[in-house]
């Protein structure tokens, strides 16, 4: 029984760390992304005025 309660903490804890991790590199996608978007948007707004 206590192997087994190691076992299943050591999956719920790589869970937790992958779910964790999931979210963080969205979040640095997203970022990312809205960093080229404002660039973007900055260059056209340089060509137009």
């Amino acid at each position: 029984m206590d192997a087994f309660k190691q076992l299943s903490d050591l999956i719920f804890k790589s869970f937790t760390a992958l779910w964790n991790g999931f979210w963080t590199a969205n979040i640095i996608g997203i970022s990312v992304i809205g960093i080229m978007l404002l660039r973007k948007l900055i260059n056209i707004f340089r060509k137009i005025y």
